[in-house]
């Protein structure tokens, strides 16, 4: 058998196609090529409620996500309308959850009812999950909605809604940052989305 002495054949001796630098590697096709991508998780966001809000019960309410924690392509409005739209060219398929904190504005009556609504240009899209308890009522709810997934288009745009409804017909509130001894906590009230690379 031949034998080959050691470093007797270098990178620029291969007869492999393609460029080899330090971002390639040599397949088994004989040839260099880049290591695949994981995927782009982009266009992406995550919204909080960063304050707390008041809204009527027994109707299906908007949730004001006012606070960006991240938004990679300015595709979250978190100002006037509070929903993501899909930037253009970036149509697919999207990922979206998020959790929902509410209390009552009293300890008179409780919340018997929650319904979250992810809507599509004003639309429900998704069968919520609707939570009440039989024979128990509370004060505090917190409602988890996701993962979902959508498939949408450019321009198309997604937001949240939650339908509440107390035992007495007093209002609910949507919660924003609590305290506790140590200082301030967030993510009692989110909502987060984005793409799904390869999925079509």
């Amino acid at each position: 058998a031949l034998t080959i002495a050691n470093d007797a054949v270098d990178i620029a001796m291969l007869s492999a196609t393609g460029t080899a630098d330090a971002t390639t590697f040599l397949r088994g096709d004989n040839a260099w090529a880049a290591a695949a991508s994981p995927g782009d998780l982009t266009p992406a966001f995550m919204a909080i409620l960063d304050i707390d809000d008041s809204v009527s019960q027994g109707s299906v309410e908007r949730i004001n996500f006012n606070a960006e924690m991240y938004d990679t392509d300015n595709a979250y409005d978190n100002t006037t309308n509070y929903r993501f739209t899909v930037p253009a060219g970036e149509g697919g398929a999207y990922i979206f959850g998020g959790q929902v904190m509410i209390s009552t504005d009293s300890g008179s009556y409780t919340i018997d009812t929650g319904e979250p609504h992810l809507r599509v240009n004003g639309v429900d899209r998704w069968a919520y999950t609707m939570i009440r308890p039989s024979g128990a009522y509370y004060r505090y709810w917190t409602i988890h909605f996701g993962p979902i997934v959508l498939d949408l288009s450019a321009t198309d745009y997604v937001d949240l809604l939650v339908y509440t409804h107390t035992t007495d017909g007093g209002d609910i509130t949507y919660l924003g940052p609590g305290s506790f001894s140590g200082g301030t906590w967030y993510g009692r009230t989110y909502f987060w989305g984005h793409k799904l690379p390869g999925v079509s």
